[in-house]
């Protein structure tokens, strides 16, 4: 896992965290082909809302923030549109390494 705080100092500015991996390739039968699954997701100034990786569905209201991460690719990027000033949380988390260590 790595956790990265970002400040932001003024609001207003659009912000873009990806993160990018080469996976190592998946067996001809396998039904998933994503090997190493790490998730990217960022959280707001004051922990207001948790956002991952290319916006996947499943918005929980009643957290405020998506709660499915994205299993599928091995790029993932969240962007958020016009900041709040404050400290943003970024982190990277290894839901699934099979094949490791996992370089990104």
């Amino acid at each position: 896992e790595l956790c990265v705080e970002v400040r932001e100092e003024d609001a207003g500015s659009e912000l873009k965290v990806t993160v990018v991996w080469t996976d190592p390739p998946a067996s001809p039968s396998a039904r998933e082909t994503l090997v190493n699954d790490l998730d990217l997701s960022v959280t707001t100034p004051g922990k207001t809302q948790r956002v991952y990786g290319n916006h996947r569905v499943g918005f929980n209201q009643a957290k405020n923030e998506f709660v499915v991460p994205d299993v599928v690719n091995n790029n993932e990027q969240v962007t958020v549109a016009r900041t709040l000033a404050g400290v943003y949380r970024v982190r990277v988390h290894a839901s699934a390494v099979p094949v490791g260590p996992q370089k990104f």
